[in-house]
């Protein structure tokens, strides 16, 4: 409901219901139902997730919010490439700059061999000319670390959590390379896997 109740949220919905990723399965529906009554999505507790890297979670209780996000589910990563496509569409449609591409890798020469080459998810020119990297991100509010993080106790908090992943972002050093390299702006782009938009995509 926090996440409902904050400016823009839900936008990228708006695409509904031509991207294929927004349209609801039968078991998709069941996972968001059992999310929004805080219902375990697991059949049964401990429930063995296999989860990145050959890693295997023996999850209960209140872990079980896990296999809401999990990457290895593939939720978020959808999700993301849906915000992506339709963060570059609206940009062309309204006219607002050019040369805006997907996933091209800016490279720093001069950077440390670790921090010298970074992908953008998106890359591109504003009216006067400049170049502008922007990063999208699905930031699950649900999550353990959210839930754990001392944003939860402040007030505003789904916005505290939002402006916490976009500075992540900005202090990302090979963000940081990256951006000196092209004298570039950045924009982190953020999302919460309900729709709440960061400062930054609601600017």
């Amino acid at each position: 409901l926090a996440e409902g109740a904050t400016a823009g949220s839900g936008l990228f919905l708006q695409g509904i219901p031509s991207v294929p990723h927004f349209r609801f399965s039968s078991r998709v529906m069941q996972t968001q139902l059992k999310a929004t009554l805080g219902v375990s999505p697991a059949p049964y507790e401990p429930w063995n997730h296999s989860c990145g890297g050959g890693k295997l979670l023996k999850l209960q209780e209140h872990e079980c919010s896990h296999l809401y996000h999990c990457s290895q589910l593939g939720r978020t990563i959808a999700s993301h490439d849906e915000v992506l496509g339709q963060v570059q569409d609206m940009l062309l449609d309204a006219g607002f700059g050019y040369g805006w591409h997907l996933e091209r890798t800016v490279v720093n020469p001069k950077a440390p061999p670790n921090l010298r080459s970074w992908r953008a998810d998106l890359i591109g020119q504003d009216p006067k000319g400049n170049t502008v990297l922007i990063d999208v991100s699905i930031t699950c509010l649900t999550g353990n670390s959210a839930m754990q993080s001392r944003g939860m106790e402040m007030r505003g908090r789904v916005e505290a959590l939002l402006r916490d992943v976009e500075m992540r972002k900005k202090r990302n050093p090979r963000i940081e390379a990256a951006t000196r390299a092209h004298n570039a702006s950045f924009v982190p782009f953020v999302v919460s896997s309900n729709g709440a938009l960061g400062a930054s995509a609601n600017a």
